[in-house]
């Protein structure tokens, strides 16, 4: 009785800080290191550009990690609030680039589409 105890005690406490990663990962994507790090391979965004209001709006509209969207509509509607992406830009592999750098992804976008 005592080691099933253990065990349980210790799946609730791994089970815990899996969940605590996931919420640590989610709460470390930082949304102005994300759009320099895009401007540095020349997009261009207006001076204007809130990047932060910019996931929260999607987030709004339902995309989450749950509910994913792909890079090609990311960075569609990107464009649509005036950025400028380079010519033959290929968003799926830039998503790929920064996740093999390590750079913390916004959950909300599926980087295998």
């Amino acid at each position: 009785m005592k080691r099933f105890a253990v065990k349980l005690v210790a799946g609730g406490v791994a089970g815990l800080l899996a969940v605590a990663g996931v919420a640590l990962a989610q709460s470390a994507f930082d949304s102005k290191k994300f759009f320099e790090e895009l401007e540095s391979r020349g997009a261009n965004v207006p001076a204007a550009f809130d990047g932060e209001k910019f996931f929260e709006e999607l987030q709004r509209r339902g995309y989450s990690s749950s509910n994913r969207i792909d890079s090609k509509k990311f960075f569609e509607e990107l464009q649509s609030r005036g950025a400028n992406m380079p010519a033959n830009f290929d968003g799926k592999e830039f998503f790929e680039e920064l996740n093999r750098k390590g750079f913390s992804m916004p959950q909300m976008v599926d980087m295998k589409k």
